[in-house]
């Protein structure tokens, strides 16, 4: 959450582009696939 927090306000206060912002974009995709991944576990487990 706080890397949400923080990537939300260097784009909207400061105008941040994507070359001032790469590690909470890194962080957020990785955290992305991996709830992505659980819940692809989670509905194979219940379908099964």
């Amino acid at each position: 959450m706080t890397y949400s927090i923080e990537l939300e306000r260097a784009v909207i206060l400061r105008g941040a582009g994507l070359a001032e912002i790469p590690g909470h974009l890194v962080v957020l995709a990785g955290m992305g696939m991996a709830l992505f991944g659980l819940g692809v576990v989670r509905f194979r487990r219940q379908t099964a």
